[in-house]
């Protein structure tokens, strides 16, 4: 490998020659000095955790362990966690739910529930292919996915998707639902119709004012494939998160992306949703400290308002995989390469410019015009993978 530049010195120049090019590229004025900011009355960024079936019922619902799990919470200045209630057979009782979110908001933190919709030997129906999503025309699919807003509605007044809803199933009775469709336009048709009788009608049958959050995966020019359409998805639910994980382009398995992906993912969805497009989730996985930080960047220069990072044992164990952390109004790193040490060994990386500040002075340019551009709707297997994302990065405007 050639020799790098000092990391801490090298992250500062290029931080501040992206910020730059990303600020003229979206024709957004310079960002105000601090100095001439108004004091604002609420944060311009926040941040939140998102704590799996399985991190609530190992860190936060034992009475054992749940202290030092929030002490690491507050050590982040998270301001909402959201408590998975079910992923496939992993399941937290909305009694467990319950007792969590009153712990959370007697020290100061908001909650909110949710649902990875994947499948278990007790929760829904396989689908017949490789990845492991379900089939959304069996009916047991349905019942246990409604059952699931039904309960957690009770519990709290807020609830994400996470980005599983979808699906490649090719099953014999998917076959004869489809017709003469593509199996890109019957999966985006079958998906859409079930968003009111599976999740929107039985939660707010049980509680009326109940808000959900659909969450995009960060798929950009593949929506089409497995059922999501952003334009047709968006309106139903009241905000909407979107997927800005790039991971490091170096790994084979989720690597190779522009880390431009992100911000264009973002700005396009933003483009559909409107100011409803408030959300940017990233995690740690096959990220060295850089990449990770760049996720949150990227994020906060899209226009994201509220950064989720995903999983809260990555977030919170003190161990070589840890990264992340917030303290005096700063996000920065500690050094680590959480996924292969051999490859990429650990460094002295550290960001020090303030994400939270960047959030504070910087407004991207609203709405982004051209927005269909970005992706478009076409038939399986014709794709246009990293189009924009790759325009984006030898520095062509992109939104």
């Amino acid at each position: 490998m050639a020799a790098l530049k000092p990391p801490r010195l090298r992250a500062q120049r290029v931080t501040g020659l992206a910020l730059a090019a990303l600020l003229r590229l979206s024709g957004a004025a310079a960002p105000t000095t601090p100095a001439a900011l108004p004091a604002p009355s609420a944060p311009a960024l926040t941040l939140s955790v998102y704590a799996t079936a399985t991190d609530v019922l190992q860190h936060l619902a034992p009475p054992t362990v749940r202290t030092a799990a929030l002490a690491r919470l507050q050590a982040l200045h998270v301001s909402r966690v959201f408590l998975e209630g079910r992923r496939g057979d992993e399941y937290v009782p909305p009694a467990t739910l319950a007792e969590v979110r009153d712990f959370l908001a007697a020290h100061g933190l908001a909650s909110a529930g949710g649902v990875a919709t994947v499948p278990g030997a007790g929760f829904g129906v396989r689908q017949n292919e490789g990845l492991g999503w379900l089939n959304w025309e069996a009916e047991k699919t349905r019942r246990d996915v409604a059952r699931f807003f039904t309960e957690n509605a009770a519990v709290f007044d807020t609830l994400i998707v996470d980005d599983f809803f979808c699906t490649g199933d090719t099953s014999p009775v998917s076959e004869a639902a489809r017709g003469a469709r593509s199996w890109a336009a019957y999966r985006r048709d079958l998906l859409v119709s079930l968003i009111e009788p599976l999740m929107l009608g039985p939660a707010r049958a049980q509680r009326p004012d109940v808000r959900l959050i659909l969450k995009f995966p960060q798929w950009y020019d593949r929506f089409h494939l497995f059922g999501y359409d952003p334009e047709r998805m968006a309106g139903p639910f009241d905000p909407v998160w979107v997927g800005t994980e790039v991971r490091n382009p170096h790994t084979r398995r989720m690597g190779y992306v522009q880390p431009t992906e992100g911000y264009v993912n973002f700005r396009w969805l933003r483009a559909l949703g409107g100011e409803k497009t408030t959300g940017a989730w990233f995690d740690h996985i096959e990220c060295t400290a850089e990449n990770f930080t760049d996720q949150a960047f990227q994020s906060v220069l899209a226009g994201a308002r509220e950064l989720t990072l995903r999983a809260v044992c990555r977030t919170l164990l003190p161990r070589g995989s840890v990264w992340s952390a917030a303290a005096g109004g700063r996000f920065f790193v500690p050094a680590t390469a959480p996924f292969d040490p051999q490859r990429h060994p650990p460094s002295n990386f550290s960001f020090r410019p303030s994400t939270f500040d960047l959030g504070r002075g910087y407004e991207p340019r609203a709405p982004v015009r051209r927005a269909r551009r970005a992706t478009r709707r076409v038939p399986a297997p014709v794709l246009e993978t990293w189009r924009v994302p790759s325009a984006g990065r030898v520095g062509c405007p992109v939104g």
